[in-house]
C-alpha cells in the first residue's frame, strides 16, 4: 500500500480510511510506521463481552493505538465522512452499470472503466451547475 502511494504521490498522506476488508494488523503496523494515521473500522469480536475498542491481548502498540482512536469522537467523524464521499461514488457507478464488465484484458477493462468514469464526472458537474 504505501509503495504505491509513495510511487503515485511522493509523499505519504497525513491518514488514510482503510474499508473495512483491508483491516489487518499488518496494514495498520505498516502504516503508522510510514508516520500515516490510519482509520478503519473495528471488526466486531465474535465474544459479546469484549469491547472491540480496547486493547487486545498481543495487539503491537500501533494496532491499540488505532483501536483507542476509532473509538474517539474525531475518529469516528473522520471515518464517518468516508462514507458520504467514497460510498456514494461507489453506489452511483454501480447504478450506471458498473457492476460486471463484459470486457476482458486490462486494456479493455480500463477502457471500460475509464469511460463510466468521464460519464459520472460529466453527469455530476452538470448536476453542480445547474
Amino acid at each position: 500500500v504505501i509503495a504505491d502511494l509513495m510511487r503515485r504521490f511522493q509523499k505519504p498522506p497525513q491518514i488514510y480510511l482503510l474499508d473495512g476488508g483491508y483491516v489487518s494488523h499488518e496494514n495498520i503496523e505498516s502504516l503508522t510506521q510510514a508516520g500515516i494515521e490510519p482509520f478503519a473500522p473495528v471488526r466486531q469480536p465474535r465474544n459479546k463481552d469484549v469491547d472491540p475498542f480496547e486493547p487486545q491481548p498481543g495487539d503491537p502498540q500501533a494496532v491499540r493505538e488505532w483501536r483507542q482512536r476509532m473509538k474517539s469522537d474525531r475518529g469516528k467523524d473522520i471515518y464517518r465522512d468516508r462514507a458520504s464521499s467514497a460510498e456514494r461514488v461507489n453506489a452511483e457507478l454501480r447504478k450506471m452499470g458498473l457492476q460486471q464488465l463484459a470486457v476482458r484484458g486490462l486494456g479493455k477493462v480500463t477502457s471500460a472503466i475509464l469511460l463510466t468514469v468521464l460519464a459520472f464526472n460529466t453527469v455530476r458537474a452538470i448536476s453542480l451547475l445547474a
